[in-house]
C-alpha cells in the first residue's frame, strides 16, 4: 500500500537454476578416451532434449528446436551446458568402431547449486575373428587334416605370464588348430593383440610351405578396432605341395624349432621372409628350459666333484 493508500503490486523473479554435463567416453578395458561416440539426451519423463552447437560442444534448447545427436570430440568427450534444474539421462546411439554399443543409460542431476556435473560412459571391445583355407599348390583341391599352431604377443596364461619375465620379444602359443572337411579354420572371440598361425603338420601326402631358407611361414595378422566384430579376418589361401616320389626318398629337412614342445609354447618374433613372415627358433619352450637344467646340473657337479677331489688330495697330502 502506498502513501495515497492505493494498492500496488511488485513482481520479483529468481533467475533459473541451470548446471552443466561433462560426458566423457571411454574404454572398458584401458579407459583410453575414445572418439566417434554418439548419444541421445533425456529428461527424467523420458522426453528426448534438444541442443545447439556441434561435436562435443552444446547448449540446452529452451524452445526444443535444434539436433538430438550429440556426438563426442576427437578426445572422447561432450559438454551440454545450460541445463535447467532437474534430473536426466544419457543412452548411447552410436558406438565408436570394434566396440559393442551397450544399452545402458548413464543418469545425471542438475542440483540447487547448478554445478558442472562429469559422467563417464565405458564400452566393452568386439572380439574378432580369421579364418584361413589350406589348399593344394594349384588351387584345385581343399586339404583337411592340416594342423596350425596361433601364437599371440600378449601371454594367455599364468606359466606364459611368468616366461615373458624373461622373454621380453617373444609370442606365445594361443591354441592348436585342424582344418576341416573345407580346408577351413576359423578361430572366434580373439582379443585384440597382433597373432600369427605357423603350421606344424601338413595333409598327408603334402609338405608345409617353407620360404627360400627350408624355414617354416608364419601368417600374421592383427585384431583390433578396424577389423574387429562380426565379419571374419580372411588370411586367405595357404598352399601346400604335394611331396613327390624325389623328395620322398631324399627326406625335407627339418628347421630348427619346427614344433614347439611343452607348456608354456613360446616362439621368438617371426622374421619378414621372402614368401611372407618365417618364424624364428622356439624359445623358453619345456623342452629349452629342461635342457638349461641339465646344463645347469651338470655345472654343479662338475663343481662338487672338483671341490671333493681337493679335499681328498689335501687329506692324503697331510
Amino acid at each position: 500500500v502506498g502513501l495515497d493508500g492505493v494498492e500496488q503490486k511488485v513482481e520479483m523473479f529468481d533467475d533459473p537454476i541451470l548446471g552443466s554435463v561433462i560426458l566423457t567416453k571411454l574404454d572398458e578395458e584401458t579407459r583410453d578416451k575414445l572418439a566417434g561416440a554418439e548419444f541421445a539426451m533425456y529428461a527424467q519423463d523420458g522426453t528426448q532434449v534438444s541442443v545447439t552447437g556441434s561435436t562435443g560442444s552444446y547448449s540446452y534448447s529452451k524452445d526444443g528446436s535444434g539436433i538430438k545427436t550429440l556426438a563426442v570430440n576427437a578426445d572422447g568427450e561432450l559438454k551440454v551446458e545450460g541445463i535447467p534444474f532437474g534430473s536426466y539421462y544419457f543412452k548411447e546411439t552410436k558406438a565408436p568402431a570394434g566396440y559393442e554399443l551397450k544399452s545402458d543409460t548413464m543418469a545425471f542431476t542438475i542440483g540447487e547449486q547448478g554445478a558442472e556435473v562429469k559422467v563417464s560412459y565405458t564400452d566393452p571391445r568386439m572380439s574378432g575373428s580369421v579364418t584361413l583355407t589350406k589348399v593344394s599348390e594349384d588351387g584345385s583341391k581343399t586339404l583337411e587334416g592340416a594342423v596350425f599352431e596361433l601364437y599371440s604377443k600378449t601371454p594367455r596364461t599364468s606359466g606364459q605370464a611368468a616366461a615373458s619375465t624373461v622373454f621380453s620379444d617373444a609370442y606365445y602359443r594361443y591354441g592348436t588348430y585342424t582344418t576341416d572337411a573345407n580346408g577351413r579354420i576359423t578361430v572366434s572371440d580373439l582379443p585384440w593383440d597382433d597373432y600369427f598361425f605357423v603350421e606344424t603338420e601338413a595333409p598327408e601326402g603334402y609338405e608345409i610351405a617353407r620360404d627360400i631358407n627350408g624355414e617354416t611361414l608364419a601368417y600374421t595378422f592383427t585384431v583390433g578396432a578396424d577389423n574387429a566384430g562380426p565379419v571374419s579376418i580372411s588370411l586367405g589361401n595357404i598352399t601346400n605341395s604335394e611331396i613327390t616320389q624325389e623328395s620322398g626318398v631324399a627326406g625335407v629337412r627339418a628347421p630348427i624349432a619346427e614344433k614347439v614342445s611343452g607348456v608354456l609354447g613360446v616362439r621368438s618374433t617371426p622374421k619378414k621372409g621372402v614368401l611372407g613372415a618365417r618364424t624364428g627358433p622356439a624359445t623358453g619352450d619345456a623342452s629349452a628350459i629342461a635342457l638349461w637344467l641339465a646344463l645347469l646340473m651338470a655345472c654343479a657337479g662338475t663343481i662338487i666333484w672338483l671341490l671333493a677331489s681337493g679335499n681328498k688330495r689335501r687329506k692324503a697330502g697331510k
